[in-house]
């Protein structure tokens, strides 16, 4: 069985003084996150695709079999324009060649309803990435029975996530889980992006989760923190390692 825990993103201003000890240099903010996890989501590639530079100095800088798991440029999964498609394989393209595994996560925004012609955007999109990768439905209509079997027709991982809106574990061979935080009161309404992640899970609740997640007996875990506001996913994912390791 693989265990994979880790947070999305982890280059938070914000997480200084929290995570980052404050005389610690920006550089050097990945050498420490990479000290305790094997691996990480890079949810900067979701705003821009990254250069090889900044690709290569993070593959350098990495421990041995780390799993990167690389956020597809907006443009592809929001605005369903496929034109960045090439370049942002490419970006992703050296990261084996460093020797670490790479993955590519789709998140697709709740406006992405179940429609034929979004099933065949889907479709198209996921035969031209010759990387494993992980697929992210916000709309809860994706949820249905069909949805296991369209991710191994179309070989990818359905992404199980915990939210306040959607909580949903899919037992697949790997299970791929995103815990946003329960934080309902911001989650529609706020005025930063940052407060709809703005949550602590409990020892109590991770246990809860953790007795599900290891009902499924799947060979695979890669469990990402995303309720990143003050490095709260940084201290949950750690909390989540201990309960794992002690249940």
């Amino acid at each position: 069985m693989e265990l994979r825990v880790g947070t999305s993103g982890f280059s938070y201003q914000d997480w200084v003084g929290n995570v980052y000890p404050e005389t610690l240099k920006r550089t050097q903010w990945f050498d420490y996150y990479a000290e305790f996890f094997n691996t990480v989501e890079i949810n900067s590639s979701f705003y821009a695709i990254p250069g090889k530079k900044t690709i290569d100095s993070l593959c350098q800088r990495a421990p041995k079999d780390f799993l990167f798991t690389v956020k597809m440029y907006q443009e592809i999964t929001h605005k369903r324009n496929l034109e960045p498609l090439p370049q942002m394989l490419e970006a992703v393209g050296g990261i084996p060649q460093h020797g670490h595994k790479v993955m590519l996560l789709l998140q697709f925004p709740y406006s992405f309803h179940k429609t034929a012609e979004n099933v065949s955007y889907l479709r198209k999109v996921l035969e031209a990435i010759p990387f494993e990768k992980a697929v992210e439905m916000r709309h809860p209509a994706w949820f249905d029975e069909d949805f296991a079997k369209m991710a191994k027709d179309l070989s990818f991982i359905p992404v199980s996530l915990d939210s306040p809106y959607l909580k949903k574990i899919i037992p697949t061979e790997t299970v791929y889980m995103r815990f946003h935080g329960r934080n309902a009161e911001k989650w529609w309404q706020h005025e930063e992006a940052y407060e709809r992640y703005d949550y602590l899970y409990s020892e109590e609740e991770l246990s809860d989760i953790l007795k599900e997640l290891k009902q499924t007996r799947s060979d695979r875990y890669l469990l990402y923190f995303n309720n990143h506001y003050q490095g709260k996913a940084f201290k949950n994912a750690q909390m989540l390692l201990g309960l794992w390791n002690t249940d």
